[in-house]
Formats: C-alpha cells, sequence, structure tokens
C-alpha cells in the first residue's frame, strides 16, 4: 500500500510542478507582450491583470484534463482487468512495463490473479484427489460385501473378506479425521493450548509404540536425545514424530538402522530422524508435503498421504520448519527445527 501511494504521490507533485510551471510561463508571456505592445506593467493596469485570469484558467484547465485522460486510460486497463477476474478469468494480466503511475498497482494485480489461479488449481485438484481416495475404499467394502451376499463361500474366504472390509472401514475412518485435522490445522494461526513438557520423552514414548513393527523387520533404533523442555501442545506434536517416525520405520529394509538424535543451537532445538531406508529423488522431496502424495507406495503399506503435510502444519504454527535430504537407495534424513 505504501508503494502505491507514494507512486501516486510523485505523480500527483509532478502535476503540481507541471501546471506551476506552466502557469508562470503563461504570466511572463502576457508580461513581455504588455510592456512590449503596450509599454505596461501587469500591475499597473488592473484590465490588465484581471485578463491574465482567461489565459491561465485555459492553461490549467487544459493540463488538468490532460493529466486526467492520461490517468483515466491506465485505470480503465485496471477496471477491464478486475472485471475479466471477476468473471473467473484468472489469467489475465497488465502490462506492469506500460502502468506509468500504476506500475505498483498493477504489479499487485498480476500478484492477486496468479493468487487466485493457484488457489482454484488446488482446490481442484483436492476435489479430485479427495474423491478418488475415498472412493477407492468404498468401491473395496462395496465389493467384498456383495461377495459375503453368496451363500457356498468357505469359511476361510469368507473371514479374509470381512477382514479387508474391516481393514478398508478403517482406512477411511482415518482418511476422514487426518482431513478434519489438516482442515482445521490449515485455518489456525495459533497452536492451541500450550505448555511446558519434556519434548524427548514424548518421542522416546513414540518410539515404544512403533518398537514392536522394528522388531518385526529387525531393524536397529538408537535413541540420542537430550533433555529438551519444550512450550507447545503435546497432542499436536505427537502426530508429528509418529508420523516422522512412522516413516522411518515404513521405507526402512529389514536389518535396517533408524538414529534419531537432537541438539541444541541458538535456541532452537533440531531433532533428527535419519533411516537407511529406499530414499528419494530430489521430485519427489519436492512433492512429499502436498496432500495424497505417497513415496514410492507399496501394496503392503498403505498410507493415506496426509501425514507429511499434517506433521508440516503443526510445525509451522510453532513458527519451525522441516528440512529433509535424501539419497535413492541410501535413506532419508528429516529434521525438525523447533525455537524454544
Amino acid at each position: 500500500m505504501r508503494k502505491q501511494l507514494h507512486s501516486l504521490t510523485k505523480w500527483i507533485l509532478f502535476e503540481s510542478i507541471t501546471i506551476s510551471i506552466g502557469a508562470t510561463c503563461t504570466f511572463l508571456s502576457v508580461q513581455t507582450i504588455a510592456v512590449k505592445f503596450f509599454d505596461h506593467q501587469l500591475g499597473e493596469d488592473p484590465i490588465i491583470s484581471l485578463g491574465m485570469l482567461f489565459p491561465m484558467g485555459i492553461l490549467v484547465a487544459t493540463l488538468s484534463f490532460s493529466f486526467s485522460l492520461y490517468l483515466i486510460r491506465y485505470f480503465l486497463k485496471l477496471s477491464h482487468g478486475l472485471a475479466q477476474i471477476a468473471d473467473g478469468d484468472y489469467d489475465t494480466l497488465l502490462d506492469e512495463d506500460h502502468a506509468g503511475p500504476l506500475r505498483e498497482v498493477y504489479h499487485d494485480f498480476n500478484q492477486m490473479g496468479r493468487e487466485l489461479k493457484s488457489v482454484r488449481a488446488l482446490k481442484e485438484d483436492f476435489t479430485n484427489e479427495f474423491s478418488h481416495e475415498f472412493k477407492t475404499p468404498l468401491t473395496s467394502i462395496s465389493g467384498f460385501a456383495h461377495l459375503l451376499l453368496e451363500r457356498d463361500l468357505p469359511k476361510e474366504q469368507r473371514e479374509k473378506y470381512l477382514q479387508i472390509i474391516a481393514n478398508e472401514a478403517d482406512r477411511l475412518t482415518e482418511l476422514t479425521k487426518n482431513q478434519l485435522l489438516l482442515s482445521n490445522l490449515e485455518t489456525q494461526q495459533l497452536p492451541p493450548d500450550k505448555e511446558p513438557y519434556s519434548l524427548d520423552e514424548q518421542i522416546r514414548t513414540c518410539v515404544i509404540c512403533l518398537y514392536p513393527q522394528c522388531q518385526e523387520k529387525n531393524i536397529d533404533v538408537s535413541v540420542e536425545l537430550s533433555p529438551m523442555t519444550y512450550y507447545g501442545n503435546q497432542e499436536l506434536m505427537q502426530h508429528v514424530w509418529q508420523n516422522l517416525i512412522g516413516n522411518a520405520v515404513k521405507y526402512t529394509p529389514e536389518h535396517g538402522r533408524i538414529t534419531i538424535s537432537s541438539k541444541e543451537t541458538d535456541s532452537v532445538y533440531e531433532i533428527s530422524v535419519s533411516d537407511t531406508g529406499i530414499g528419494m529423488t530430489e521430485e519427489e522431496i519436492q512433492k512429499i508435503f502436498q496432500k495424497y502424495y505417497q513415496v514410492k507406495k507399496e501394496k503392503s503399506s498403505k498410507g493415506l498421504g496426509l501425514g507429511l503435510p499434517i506433521a508440516a502444519r503443526i510445525v509451522e504454527l510453532y513458527n519451525g520448519r522441516i528440512s529433509v535430504s535424501s539419497i535413492p537407495g541410501k535413506g532419508t534424513v528429516f529434521t525438525v527445527f523447533l525455537t524454544f
């Protein structure tokens, strides 16, 4: 806003100076004519002095009208662009190089159009992806339920179908719960109900909860955490560690290794979760915080693609950040930076 006001103020000042210079030149021209042809100073003859009002009035009106027409041309372009945006044409852009005194306004208009276009694309992607994620488990539940209606199914096969229906119903429940959580987090600006608690103990508890899965895959887990007292919401932060450590377990093959460590630098806690898993490419790293995106999805480990977006949003609420480094085939390191 300051830039726009500054730009318009400069233009108004330029217009005022131009009119003043024009009026002065007109006065001097009439003065010269009066002295040369009538041998009178303007102040000596009231009639001639009053006559100055007419040419100076014409000059001021002409200059003001010209400047107004000049400005109106740019305002008309802006008005036309706003009408196109209102009609849903978010590809509308104004020429910033030929914007006159409205250069900053045109720049902000173009930025608004790009943001609106991005929001519309995000909304469409969300609708398509969410519908697809909901449709998949519903299709499975419906299909296997109809199979169960057949009378002559062996008991073993019937139990298998029932298990699939139960799993898909759980997945649907988890998807709904996580989507609602993420939607709430996206509308929040401040984390709720903060209190001091032991961050290192919370992370150790998450490791204990996931330890049976590590044992199944013979994964070696190393925890190297220093005492950390953090002021935050324990329930929200629990999602962060469950997701990061859970992903490390999911994508680390048998006999792999997971290391969870921490350090403190300049009033910032740095908590790292590293693994010797499948790793990611740079292209995959750019997408992992998008909704429903899953890296190298395996049939044996179904996910929802909402865990990392939720974790990133929670950390963002605390003015923190998550960094990722990875080498395909060698492993991944997630580092959470939290200010205390």
